[in-house]
């Protein structure tokens, strides 16, 4: 994911899972930023849901959100 100084709060889940808040703020613009890991999942195909919350950290200008990238580890 991207993280900036203008990025917000990210609500993260897989399958319809509990949504787990990914904070993709930084003080200096970074992509490719590893922001969340999932738990071991079984084989088969899966659902991957990322959310722009509409929250921020107190320090960002903003709320944006920006996925750049994903990675499947088998």
């Amino acid at each position: 994911m991207v993280k900036a100084s203008n990025h917000g709060i990210a609500g993260v889940s897989i399958d319809g899972g509990a949504e787990t808040l990914v904070d993709l703020y930084a003080s200096a613009r970074a992509g490719n930023q590893l922001a969340w890991i999932s738990p071991t999942l079984s084989a088969g195909n899966h659902t991957l849901t990322v959310r722009v919350t509409g929250t921020k950290n107190p320090g960002s200008s903003g709320t944006y959100g920006v996925v750049d990238s994903t990675a499947v580890m088998q």
